[in-house]
Formats: structure tokens, sequence, C-alpha cells
């Protein structure tokens, strides 16, 4: 493997040599894995209604891919609407998908609805993409939340992500 110094002067004539691969191979080893970290309120997730959910500020590290909602706001995502007489587990994710060219990586956060069924031990969570983004994998689906809809109400809220970093050493 090839070295590479990061954090180092590069005249302005010649090309930048920082990547987006090393911004987050840093926050790979300063969090030490995937989960949501110390910064604001911790990316609290709240019932909106029974077809949304709100993310309070913080952020997340996927595999070193940072992805966050700034101090002082939220964000809504939408939950599918559940079905009377059914039960369905959904995830809220941190979704990244590498760009390349002149497309741009996108990481955000959003809903995935699970498989709905007749009973709540029926349903299932649905299944992500997980690739290893360290080794050049296109995307990676990580949950932070598990939410279990009963019929047509969001009924709770789970937090199924890690905290990480000093504070949860």
């Amino acid at each position: 493997m090839a070295q590479k110094a990061i954090t180092i002067y590069t005249p302005t004539t010649a090309t930048p040599h920082i990547n987006a691969e090393d911004d987050a191979q840093i926050y790979r080893a300063v969090f030490g894995g995937n989960g949501i970290t110390e910064a604001d309120n911790l990316l609290a997730c709240t019932k909106a209604s029974d077809t949304s959910v709100l993310i309070d500020s913080g952020s997340f590290c996927n595999q070193g891919y940072m992805v966050s909602v700034s101090g002082g706001t939220t964000v809504t995502l939408a939950v599918t609407a559940g079905s009377v007489g059914t039960y369905r587990k959904d995830y809220v994710v941190a979704d990244f998908t590498r760009g390349g060219g002149a497309t741009a990586d996108t990481h955000i956060f959003t809903v995935i609805a699970g498989t709905p069924a007749a009973t709540e031990i029926g349903a299932a969570l649905p299944a992500l993409t997980q690739n290893d983004l360290s080794a050049g994998g296109a995307r990676r689906q990580q949950p932070l939340y598990s939410i279990l809809m009963s019929g047509t109400a969001l009924s709770t809220i789970t937090r199924v992500a890690d905290y990480v970093g000093s504070f949860y050493a």
C-alpha cells in the first residue's frame, strides 16, 4: 500500500491531494466505528406524526463518512403509512452512495420500510446494503433507529446505533 501525507502544505499551484476517502480514514480512527457522535442533540429521533419522524441535531459516522443535522435544526423524514391489521418494522438509516467522475457522493438520513406481516413477530426489518466503504464499496446503509408500525400508528422508535467518540469510551 502506498504512503500518503494528508496534513501537509500544498502550494497554490499544485493539484489538491486530499479526498473524501482521506477524511473518512481519519474519522474512522477518531470514532472507532459506526455511530452517533456526542455532538449537539445526539440525532434524537421523535415521532412527528404517524407518517413522519424528526431527527434532531447531531452527527453520524458511517465508516468514517460523516452526515449531520446542523445545530438548532431538525430534519423531517417521511415514514410510509401503515395498513390496518398489519405490523411493520422500518429503519432510519444514514445512506451513503459513492459518486465518481462528475457525480458527487450523497449521504442522507432516510427511512427504509420493512416487510409487513399480520403479527409483530412476523414483521421483518428491511435488508440493508452494507458495502465496505473503506475497500471502495459503492453504498452503505447504516441503521440509527428502528420504527414499529402497528396498523396505521407509528408505535415505537428504538435507537439501534451505538454512541461513538471519547465521551462514550
